[in-house]
């Protein structure tokens, strides 16, 4: 059983801070290349992968209950948006520049 504070969240708070703290390098090691664009496209796909079918669930008979099902959180946001940025420009939006970098 999951206890708050205990020796379960502890070690679960290191394997997220560690999973980061290589993430993080690696994208420094990698900035600005082909490799990372992949890499990023690849973890946004898997963020779709993992909440999509997470909100159909609670979105289920049985399962919906307003108070946590309604995308209306910050974190619901917050994936939309990653998946977003890493998946490319908006059709028709601004691009990059390519001597600005902007």
């Amino acid at each position: 059983m999951f206890l708050a504070y205990g020796a379960s969240h502890w070690a679960a708070i290191a394997v997220l801070a560690v999973g980061a703290a290589v993430l993080v390098a690696w994208g420094r090691r990698h900035r600005d290349t082909a490799t990372a664009t992949r890499v990023s496209r690849v973890l946004a796909l898997a963020i779709v992968a993992v909440v999509v079918p997470f909100q159909i669930y609670v979105l289920l008979p049985g399962q919906w209950n307003p108070r946590t099902s309604l995308p209306l959180q910050l974190c619901d946001l917050a994936w939309m948006t990653a998946v977003c940025a890493r998946c490319g420009p908006v059709a028709g939006g601004p691009s990059p520049s390519p001597t600005t970098g902007a």
